[in-house]
């Protein structure tokens, strides 16, 4: 029952929980901005959010790729959509893109953390 419940370390459960309150954050933002702006508002921020929960998930699964995923996330796709959102949406303000760029940063260290444990994805129990 490993696929199930596959066992993954102490730092990729921390980094996933807390991925997964910046997600819910971002829906309730994404939700705001429906009810102010419509649904073609909300394209761009809401790709962006299926992206990060489906990283979430590779991570939650066990997928030896998964951390290489969640770095291409936040190095292009992150910046990408934001400037796509920037051009559609008529402009973000710098508060945007500075979190933006804080967000990413601590996010790449975070990844990091999880990518220098011996065996990533899986805890010292399953190894044998």
């Amino acid at each position: 029952m490993v696929k199930y419940d596959p066992d993954v370390s102490a730092a990729a459960r921390f980094y996933t929980v807390a991925q997964f309150v910046i997600a819910i954050v971002a829906a309730l933002w994404i939700g705001e901005v429906y009810i102010e702006r419509g649904a073609a508002s909300v394209l761009i921020p809401s790709a962006a959010l299926w992206l990060l929960l489906l990283s979430l998930g590779m991570l939650n699964e066990g997928r030896h790729w998964a951390t290489k995923f969640e770095i291409v996330r936040l190095a292009a796709l992150v910046p990408l959509s934001l400037l796509a959102w920037h051009f559609t949406a008529g402009g973000l303000p710098a508060t945007t893109w500075a979190a933006a760029g804080i967000y990413v940063v601590l996010s790449v260290a975070g990844t990091g953390l999880i990518a220098s444990v011996k065996n990533p994805l899986k805890t010292e129990s399953n190894e044998g």
